[in-house]
């Protein structure tokens, strides 16, 4: 049987779908309830995207491609870049499109343009850096959110609208509600497969 999916025409469609399940709730005892939360949304959104990155690299590097792997890891991927986008206030089909090419170089822009991202969050935390300083500029790390989903949106090509459906009924079996990390920590990898299956 297949199931229903939410029809996504674009990308601000997707972004309150995908920010239902962001966790933006810190324990007063965690060390992250010090920092401010736009700094802790960046910080959450850059590290997910490099971990989904590293894993959609590895998916190209397999022998055999599996695309639904492959289609999963982009779908994450698209979950942190929803995270920027409410952040900083941008679209998609603002970005320029990039230059085909192939995808490992494509994967590797990508890590080369979240590192430079990263660079301002680390001023930012551990440097205690701010908009006053030229290398912990947020507007760096906006436009290499932008550069970063323009290339995503090259790696994606035309399916768009199902990578981002099939990561929301994804999201959806593993947290009917909202985010949790119990749910987050003992998730049904079967049924997850077969809402990115379509099924």
């Amino acid at each position: 049987m297949t199931q229903d999916l939410i029809e996504i025409p674009d990308f601000k469609s997707y972004i309150p779908l995908a920010l239902r399940t962001e966790s933006i709730e810190r324990p007063a005892e965690n060390w992250q309830s010090h920092i401010p939360l736009t700094l802790y949304r960046v910080n959450h959104a850059l590290t997910g995207l490099i971990t989904e990155i590293s894993e959609l690299l590895e998916a190209f590097k397999a022998d055999t491609v599996d695309y639904v792997l492959v289609a999963e890891e982009l779908g994450d991927a698209w979950w942190y870049m929803a995270i920027l986008a409410d952040v900083f206030d941008f679209d998609t089909l603002d970005v320029p499109a990039a230059d085909q090419r192939r995808s490992l170089l494509i994967v590797a822009e990508v890590v080369e343009h979240a590192g430079a991202a990263f660079d301002v969050v680390k001023r930012r935390i551990y440097y205690n850096a701010d908009d006053t300083s030229k290398k912990a500029s947020w507007g760096i790390v906006e436009e290499k959110a932008m550069l970063i989903s323009s290339l995503l949106c090259t790696l994606s090509g035309n399916n768009l609208p199902i990578i981002w459906q099939r990561n929301i009924a994804k999201l959806a079996k593993r947290y009917p509600d909202k985010f949790s990390s119990e749910k987050a920590l003992n998730r049904d990898l079967d049924a997850e497969r077969q809402a990115l299956e379509g099924n």
